[in-house]
Parts: C-alpha cells; structure tokens; sequence
C-alpha cells in the first residue's frame, strides 16, 4: 500500500476495530467527528499525525493543533475555536521553510525586526526568567580540536549594496544590551547589569585561560579605521552616590603600554602613566594607608601619607608632601647603586644619591650665575617658615647667623679648638678610652655644644669656638703689640 492509498484509508474513510457504531471503550482508529485520540494514543501522537496532514483543510481541529497552509505559506496554530497565524514563511526549491520575520510572545511582525519577541513575564515561584536562552553543549571524541564553540553569534554586517553614509555615533551594533524601567513601575532592583559574564568550571576538563571578556584585535584592510577603541566608556555621572566607569574588587589590574588619565597623547613617552590634571590645582596623585591617620586635616586627608601637587597654580613645578604619625619621618630617600666614587673630586663628580639644579633657557637650559641660589632649605621655625640654609652654584654654603653660639670667655678657646683636634682625630674604635686632652674632655666639648652626644660635629659650635679662638689669639697679639711698643719706647 503506496502513501497515498494509505492516507484515503485512514484519513479520509476512517478505519474502526470493534463494535458499530463507535464506542469509546472499545479499540478504536477513527477521524472526522469520531475522532478521539486519547482512545487509542496520547494527544501528542494524534496532532502530529494531523500536523503531517498535507492538503486539503483540516475539518475538526482540536485546540493546539498547528497546521501548514500552502498558500501564503503560513503556519497557524488552533486556539479558542479559531485558527491564529504564528508563521509566515518563503519556501525554497525543497520546500523547507526560510521565515524572512518572526514574532514571539505576543509581538507583532515588524518589518525591521528580524526575530522579535515582547512578552511580560509575570513571576510567581522565584524562577529566572529568559527572553532567549541557548544551552549549547559540544564534545569532541576523536582528534584535537582546534576550532571553537560559539553559543551565542550575533553579526550585523554592512552590505555590498552600501552606498550612504551611516552618521550616527555607532551606527552597527553588534550585540547590544539594555536596561530599561518604565513608568509606573515601583520596588527598588538590587544590582541590573547590561552584561554579565559568568563562568562555572567543574573539576573535570582543565581550562588553561579564562577570560570573562576577550576583545580581538580587529582585521582592517586599507587603512579604513581612524580611531580604534578596545572598550570606549562614555560618561557616568548619574549616580546620586558613586559613579565608576570602571570599578574593580580583588584581582591584578594589568596595562599594556601608556595609561592616560584625562589625556590622549605624550610623544614623550613609550610606557607609562600619564596624568593630566586641567586647570585643577589640588592633588595629582594620593598615597594612602589605612594604617595611616596622622591627623594634618589641614593639608590634606588624615590616611594620606604622600601627595604631589603643583608648586604654583600658574607656573607649575613639583610639590611633594610626606605625612607621619608622631615620632615618624615624613620623607625618607634610599638610594642603591652597584658602585662607588671614592677619588674623584671635582665638577664630573658623581655618588649613589644626586641632585641636580638647572635653570631653564627657552626649550632647554643654560648655565647659572655664581651666585645664583641652587639648593635651599627651609623649616618651620620661631613660629614662620623661613630659609635656614643655602647652597650658591658656585659651591658657597650660607646659613642663618643670627644664633650662632657665643663661648664665655672663662674657657680657653685655642685649648678647646686643640682637644677638639685631638679628640675627633682619634679612630672610631679608641675615642672611648682617649685620655690625651690639652686641658678640657669629651664631656665640656659636648657641653659646650661644640660636639653632641653621638661624637657629631656641630657647626655653628664649630663656627662659634673658631671665632672665640681667633678672637682670644687676636686679642694676645694686641696685648703682646703693646708690650713690645712700652719696651721699645
């Protein structure tokens, strides 16, 4: 019996096992008015039978029955005693089915939509709702695979057919995301992500790298892209609290090459940081600790232990802060080097910590004058800051004057300046027996302030003892010139 024969037979004439007229509790193969499926099979089976129908009109439908009709090529589905069009399809040479648009979930066919699906999802149970899910699991069980899964690819291609210019900020969106609320809507959402990335890795097949994004570097023929962005952020600046274009938590944060902060170009530069701070005159750059709370609110946050900033709002220049607890430093430099310079003492002279002065000269430098000032120092002191020491660029090293010590004359300076000498003369390993002293000791030349407790020199003590030795050796010379002229006369 051909197909044909058979579908006359059973479709059209109906065929019976049992007693007559149809009884439902017998065996039963029946169509038309007397057809009862669940008689002699399941529901399911019985529409797929009537969904194979071909031709014709299905004369007693059945809700959720789906039937094809040739003409207009259309597939309907049987609901509330009506047929309802679901599908529209073009049909090729093998008559399979290419759908141009599709609709889902109550959408309606739009002409520039090519799968559109709307529907509100109403949740009842606590379930995760999906507007498209595909689950897509592959194996491969012979030979290494060296293509790729993709489970879900999205393309939007620019046609041959091109002939205009397409002037909008992005006019191709690959794949976009959107969160949206609308009006009316109330209960406040937690977290709402345009993209999530989420991984789970089983302990079974190894995964060497995992990436949560990976962007490709583009493949350009011809020089047809100006500007190329890996990831372009526009503003974030809606937040009533916080607002991060990108914010990390744990995990290394790793760049390439140059890293620019408000900033596009530094021909200068190779790799590196790059920060341009605008017309802003505050912090550039903060080092902090929560370690830290030295309490200088004044200069800047009390866990900020280093900042640079601009030395002048208009003219620049590099201004640098060290903030500590008490008892602390607020600066300390260490400076290695795998050499030493021990002879050379002259103008090419070089040491394991330099610092340099040079005076700007249109695009580069020139040369100072003798007494121009190339290194000061400067302290808080007597309730100002004020300069407390100098260095010329001749090499001449000025200092404040106004409290250099003055040795009463009951001590005689000349002996002292000869302790002095004998006493820091003597190696570091023997001063703590030296016992070859003029007329004084250690401890006057430290009371004195000539020297402090840890054997170092004091130079306005220094300064001070030398000025009283001259003075007193100024003051016998008179005496002696004056001895010798009563002599003479």
């Amino acid at each position: 019996m051909d197909k044909k024969t058979f579908e006359e037979l059973v479709f059209k004439n109906g065929i019976q096992l049992g007693d007559s007229p149809y009884d439902p509790t017998k065996l039963t193969i029946a169509t038309g008015t007397n057809a009862a499926p669940d008689d002699l099979f399941s529901s399911a089976t019985y529409n797929k039978i009537k969904n194979h129908w071909i031709g014709g009109t299905c004369t007693d439908p059945q809700n959720g029955m789906i039937q094809s009709i040739v003409a207009g090529s259309k597939l309907q589905h049987y609901a509330g005693a009506a047929w309802e069009e679901v599908l529209q399809a073009t049909r090729s040479s093998d008559v399979s089915p290419v759908f141009d648009h599709l609709a889902l979930g109550g959408a309606a066919i739009d002409v520039d939509i090519g799968i559109n699906f709307d529907e509100v999802m109403t949740d009842v149970d606590n379930s995760i709702k999906y507007g498209i899910y595909s689950y897509l699991q592959v194996a491969k069980v012979a030979a290494v695979m060296t293509s790729y899964a993709i489970g879900l690819n999205a393309n939007c291609v620019l046609d041959s057919t091109n002939t205009q210019n397409w002037t909008n900020a992005i006019g191709l969106y690959g794949v976009q995301g959107a969160i949206r609320t609308e009006v009316g809507s109330a209960g406040t959402v937690t977290g709402a992500a345009c993209f999530a990335a989420y991984a789970n890795v089983v302990d079974a097949a190894t995964v060497t790298n995992l990436y949560g994004l990976y962007i490709w570097n583009p493949t350009v023929a011809g020089n047809k892209v100006t500007n190329e962005y890996g990831i372009y952020i526009a503003d974030q600046n809606t937040g009533l609290t916080l607002n991060y274009a990108i914010y990390t938590n744990a995990g290394i944060v790793r760049f390439g090459d140059i890293v620019f902060i408000n900033e596009t170009a530094n021909t200068g530069m190779t790799t590196g940081l790059t920060i341009n701070q605008g017309d802003t005159d505050d912090e550039i750059l903060a080092l902090k600790s929560s370690d830290v709370a030295h309490g200088v609110t004044t200069i800047t946050e009390t866990d900020t232990y280093g900042l640079f900033q601009k030395n002048d709002a208009a003219e620049g220049g590099v201004l640098f802060h060290g903030l500590a607890d008490e008892n602390k430093t607020g600066i300390y430099a260490i400076a290695h080097a795998a050499f030493h310079e021990s002879g050379n003492k002259a103008v090419n002279s070089v040491g394991t910590f330099m610092v340099e002065s040079r005076y700007i000269s249109g695009t580069g430098y020139t040369n100072f004058d003798a007494n121009d000032n190339v290194f000061v120092w400067r302290c808080s002191y007597g309730g100002t800051i004020e300069t407390i020491a100098v260095l010329t660029a001749d090499g001449d090293f000025h200092s404040t004057t106004g409290l250099l010590a003055a040795f009463p004359d009951k001590y005689d300076d000349i002996a002292l300046v000869d302790d002095l000498k004998r006493y820091m003369s003597t190696p570091k390993d023997l001063k703590s027996s030296f016992k070859d002293f003029v007329k004084y000791n250690r401890e006057k030349l430290v009371e004195i302030g000539v020297i402090s407790d840890g054997d170092f020199i004091s130079m306005k003590g220094m300064n001070a003892l030398l000025l009283g030795a001259i003075s007193q050796l100024g003051q016998k010379t008179r005496e002696l010139e004056k001895k010798l002229s009563l002599l003479e006369s």
